[in-house]
């Protein structure tokens, strides 16, 4: 009869392994057998319900580089089963032995009460604090980069939206986590150095706590994946792929190098020469890619052959402003994001020579809610004026009267001798203007950014259609 087998998925610390022995006692009661543990499941196998005793115990001598079935692994499992323990399944270090629950408990592995919690130590200081604080530290950076850096501008990239999203669902239980383990190990120390017992860990609030963090973890990837398909679906561009290809060529190499690692091929430090090579190069592979494809982008962008159609969407064009000439080059850029569905760009320029230069920018957003849209506005201000105004400029934050002279609630304008730069707001609206042209109508010039609006209030309802292109053409 084939086998039946069941997963459950796992993702606990060093600290509740030993209820891992009370939990495997009660799936055997049920009757589901542990049958194999890994990294983050474990499989059951049917079998009769029976009472069962577990033992679940580390060998710190097995490291991430070395055969998990060598003689220091076969040594203990022989001094287990001569105590009483059969012999179940491991995962590295990790071994599982179990014995007949109606029979008196075997012999005792571990008798000394300062070495086991010296294994425990080690193992957690080796590999669990570090996986678990780095990470921590890696996710306050990204926080502190995209909340300060970027701003409310985080909300015009779905992929960036969705990842702090599920970052913030993410979080509670992580922090439970870490937390909870260094707790642990001062415990633990504390056993260590008095010769005591190791700390016991509440079974049903360490499911509790595991089941959170799992949780977390499940959210975040999920919520990750819908902000990268969003993206992809309202217009895909390029730069995604390298770190999508980046990730699963970590993830095949990492699966490739764990089957390398568990032959017997190789000693401990071939295993260790092996790792570093790989890793060096697929470094440096991911910065030629990262090289290659900004070479590309840059060497191929002016030489596209076509123009994004702006498929009704209003815009500002060089004849508006007083330049009967065709223009030389144009280009549409349209995105959006679930917050802001309305995001577009577009560039038309005429540089002929013996005329002087024109070319007029349009950018126009829209997002779900006034509040932000207000927080965009303010943060596009300041970029607005420390990026665009100049000692010859003249830089006017608008009343609410002369606001109104462009259509808008609320702007800035900044003039000089050649151009026009104007931010302005509207209800759940931002225009952006670029208007560069020496022999511009500033009046007339009004009446264009006023009918623009009444265009884009009118028509620029959220789009579903709404895709990214980057394509620039000249004659």
């Amino acid at each position: 009869m084939k086998p039946v087998y069941m997963r459950q998925s796992y993702m606990g610390t060093i600290s509740e392994l030993k209820n891992l022995e009370h939990h495997f006692a009660l799936m055997a009661a049920k009757g589901w057998m542990i049958d194999k543990i890994g990294h983050f499941s474990h499989r059951y196998r049917a079998v009769e319900p029976c009472e069962k005793r577990f033992f679940v115990d580390l060998l710190p001598q097995i490291t991430a580089f070395d055969y998990p079935e060598n003689e220091d692994a076969q040594h203990y499992r022989r001094i287990c089963e001569e105590s009483g323990w059969a012999f179940v399944t491991s995962n590295v270090r990790l071994h599982v032995f179990c014995a007949d629950g109606d029979i008196p408990a075997p012999t005792p592995i571990h008798t000394d009460n300062r070495i086991q919690a010296e294994v425990y130590l080690k193992i957690c200081r080796k590999y669990e604090l570090f996986s678990y604080i780095f990470p921590l530290l890696l996710i306050g950076l990204t926080f502190y980069l995209n909340l300060s850096n970027l701003g409310f501008e985080v909300f015009l990239s779905n992929t960036t939206l969705f990842v702090i999203l599920g970052l913030i669902l993410f979080l509670p239980g992580y922090l439970w986590i870490i937390a909870y383990l260094l707790v642990w190990y001062r415990r633990v120390r504390k056993s260590a150095k008095q010769d005591l017992p190791m700390p016991v860990v509440g079974y049903r609030l360490s499911r509790v706590r595991m089941n959170m963090f799992m949780t977390g973890v499940y959210a975040y990837f999920v919520i990750m994946l819908a902000g990268i398909v969003l993206e992809i679906s309202r217009g895909f561009s390029a730069v995604l792929l390298l770190p999508i290809a980046m990730t699963l060529a970590s993830v095949g190499i990492g699966l490739w190098l764990r089957r390398q690692i568990n032959t017997k091929r190789r000693r401990r430090s071939d295993n260790i020469k092996l790792v570093i090579a790989v890793t060096v190069v697929a470094a440096v592979v991911c910065v030629g890619g990262v090289v290659f494809t900004i070479s590309q982008m840059i060497t191929t962008f002016p030489n596209l052959a076509s123009v994004k159609s702006l498929n009704g969407r209003p815009v500002i064009t060089l004849k508006d402003i007083g330049v009967n000439t065709p223009p030389t080059g144009a280009d549409t850029v349209v995105l959006g994001s679930v917050a802001v569905p309305v995001r577009y760009r577009y560039i038309e320029m005429r540089l002929l020579q013996g005329e002087p230069p024109a070319a007029v920018t349009t950018e126009v957003y829209r997002s779900v809610s006034r509040a932000l849209t207000r927080g965009l506005y303010n943060s596009q201000a300041e970029w607005f004026e420390r990026t665009r105004s100049h000692s010859l400029a003249e830089n006017i934050y608008l009343s609410s009267d002369e606001a109104a002279l462009w259509g808008a609630d609320k702007g800035i304008v900044i003039i000089n001798d050649a151009s026009t730069d104007l931010l302005l707001m509207k209800d759940k609206t931002i225009l952006s203007l670029n208007l560069h042209y020496k022999d511009m109508d500033l009046d007339a010039v009004k009446q264009v950014v006023r009918n623009l609006w009444d265009g884009v209030l009118t028509t620029c309802a959220p789009q579903t259609d709404l895709v990214s292109s980057n394509l620039l053409v000249f004659d």
